[in-house]
Formats: structure tokens, sequence, C-alpha cells
């Protein structure tokens, strides 16, 4: 399920309530009108990048896509097939990008994770069939640890990660820019401080399947100011290719519009762990304060958006409860007069799925977060509208 919306910030709790209306129950005990359609396809195969600058040996870059980092930065993070191509970028006001900014680059290798939903998905058609994944399984040589079997050749070496922050960026701005290794020249607008009305584009839970093609093309086409996305990103769920396949997918969306996120259950779970999430979605912690790239928060036009991690302790004296307390005391409304809070696992949940799982991080912040007025909080986890 994917859910895209563009809105200026005053009409969002109009669509709430608009929603709300709908969700009474019924005689039949249905709380929502809402039945989740059958599964779609998995998107085609999404071609590789082929527009290589002289920079590149072999493969081009691609997996452009680009997040806000602190008050006048951007990250822009890219990939490459391997250390030749630096973590270099070019950029500007104007197509002649004349400033160069570099940065980090990295890789990780990680097992594969064989999951149910390889074959049998809850969401989107088979990764693998089963005879597929039998014949991948079926090597000479398996290695024989404790308590365990897996065969040397089912690794997954990534790409070259590469991140790179552009700096000292003037709010409501254009910029161009272009990657090591690649041709193409694209464009970002930084958010303004004070902007009416400001687009922001909303969703979670959005994998490979036509409906996420079809709806991350509805965002490129709303051009809102930005994206924010609450979780559950590529569905890898360990087969860790996948996140190759979602970056080249979410290309036309992320690299001109900056893409905030959370981690949600299919970041961490299935031997995820957060390692290719981490590497491959950078987010403001550091700016803000924060010991752990899983919860941030940022300025972002008229709003101060909170993003937390549900999959974290939240009790008084843990990390995340202590920083969230100080960041809520940081709030300037007369600056960011939109207070959001964004996260995976929703508290109040009227679907069947997925009851009672935020519990724990409800009792220990609700009331930290209506003491401090938040105006809106975002999650997704349930595949399903509900206000």
């Amino acid at each position: 399920f994917f859910f895209a919306l563009s809105v200026s910030m005053a009409t969002i709790m109009w669509l709430l309530l608009w929603v709300a209306s709908f969700c009474g129950p019924t005689k039949t005990q249905y709380t929502s009108r809402y039945f989740r359609p059958q599964a779609n396809d998995d998107i085609p195969h999404v071609p590789k990048n082929a527009n290589c600058d002289s920079g590149a040996q072999g493969e081009c870059s691609d997996q452009v896509h680009i997040s806000l980092g602190g008050p006048d930065q951007m990250v822009v993070t890219f990939v490459s097939k391997d250390a030749s191509t630096s973590a270099v970028v070019y950029y500007g006001l104007d197509e002649g990008l004349q400033s160069v900014a570099r940065g980090r680059s990295k890789s990780h290798s990680q097992l594969l994770y064989y999951h149910g939903m390889l074959t049998k998905p809850n969401m989107g058609q088979p990764t693998l069939t089963g005879e597929e994944l039998r014949a991948q399984q079926d090597r000479p040589v398996p290695y024989y640890g404790p308590g365990k079997t897996w065969v040397p050749t089912d690794l997954y070496d990534s790409p070259v990660i590469h991140q790179v922050t552009l700096s000292d960026l003037k709010p409501g701005a254009k910029y161009h820019y272009r990657v090591q290794g690649d041709r193409r020249v694209f464009a970002f607008t930084m958010p303004p401080v004070r902007k009416w009305p400001f687009t922001v584009g909303l969703t979670a839970d959005i994998g490979q399947t036509d409906v996420s093609n079809l709806s991350t093309q509805a965002l490129v086409d709303m051009t809102p100011d930005v994206v924010l996305l609450a979780g559950d990103l590529s569905y890898a769920d360990g087969y860790h290719h996948r996140w190759d396949s979602f970056g080249r997918m979410i290309e036309r969306l992320g690299a001109t519009v900056p893409i905030m996120t959370c981690g949600g259950n299919h970041e961490i779970a299935s031997g995820e762990a957060w390692v290719p999430y981490n590497l491959r979605w950078p987010m403001p912690s550091d700016a803000s304060g924060s010991t752990d790239s899983l919860y941030w928060s940022r300025n972002i036009g008229p709003m101060h958006v909170i993003t937390l991690n549900s999959y974290a302790g939240s009790q008084r004296g843990s990390l995340q409860h202590d920083w969230l307390l100080k960041n809520l005391q940081t709030i300037d409304r007369s600056q960011t007069p939109w207070v959001v809070v964004m996260m995976h696992c929703p508290w109040y949940n009227s679907n069947t799925g997925h009851q009672g799982e935020g519990n724990v991080m409800k009792a220990n912040l609700e009331a930290m977060l209506y003491n401090a007025g938040v105006d809106i909080v975002l999650d997704g986890h349930v595949h399903a509208l509900s206000a």
C-alpha cells in the first residue's frame, strides 16, 4: 500500500477530519470502508543508468537521491560499482556547476536472508519462484558453522555508496548538480523558511510493485517541497539486491526532492539490522543533537519535524526519551508553527493487523507530545489509511 498526498499544511487537518468521518463502526463491525486490494506485480527491471561521464570506468553512477542535512545543507547520495568513482558532486545556481564538494564512500557485505516473503510476499508478486530459490541454494560446498548451514556464495556485496554534503545553501534557491560518474544534471530547491502553501508528500510502506511505481510518479508530478516517508522502504527483507532496484525506482523522485525517512520493521528485521538503511538514507541526527541516526529533527519550511524510532527504548532515562524531551524545548512556534512527529508504528490503529505494537511507546511518550502541542503524528505499518 502506498499513500501519497500533496497539500498545504493549512489543509492537512481538514483532510484528517474528512477521512475520520468515514471510519465509524458499521453493523458488520468494520471500522473502515477500506479493503486491501489484490497483490500487484513487482515492477519490471529498472535499467541501470547508461549516461556515464568521463570519470566513470565501467558502469555509471546511479541511485541518486537527496536528503536534508543541517540547516543550510543538502546531502547527495549515489552509488557506483567500485571505488574508482569518487564521492564528488559538482553543483551551482546554474548548469555551469562552478562549485565542487567531496564526501565519503562506504560499502557493506552481508549474508543473504531467504525470507518466506521472497516466494510468498504479503505485498507484490514473488521476487523468486520456489524453483529459482532452490536452484540458487543448490550449491556444492556448504559451510557448516555452529548450529547453522550457509553457502559461501550466498553473499551480497553492496556497490560503493557515496554521500556528499552541500553546505551554505540559501533557502528557496534552486541548485543544479551532477554526481561523479554520471552525465545527468539534476536540480533541487532548498525548502524556503516561510512559504505558503508549503507542499508535503506523505508516504510509507512503499515496496517495489506496480502501485509503488505509479505512486512514485504521482509524487514527482506533485512537485512537493519535501517528502516525508514513515518507514518500510525497499522491502528487501534480507535479499539485499532489492535495495539497488529500489534505489533505481525511487531516483526520479529522490534526485530532485528531499526524501526524509524513518526506519520501519522492514529495515531492522530479516537480517537487515539497519545496515543498508543507515548507509543509504542518511538523516540529520548529528545536526539535531541525536546520538542515533534513527531519531532526528529538523526545521523544514513552516514545520518542525521530529522522527522517532519505534524499535528503540522510549522509557524515561532512555536515550530517545531524553533526546525528545530536550528537542521539544527547542521549538520556536514563531518560526515553525507546525510540529509534526513521524514514526513507523502507530499508537492508535483500527486495523486488525499490528494491534498493540505501539502501546509501550505510547505509554512512555504520548503525554510528552500532547503537552508540547504536537499538531500531527504520521505513521505507517498497517497498510491502510486512517485518522
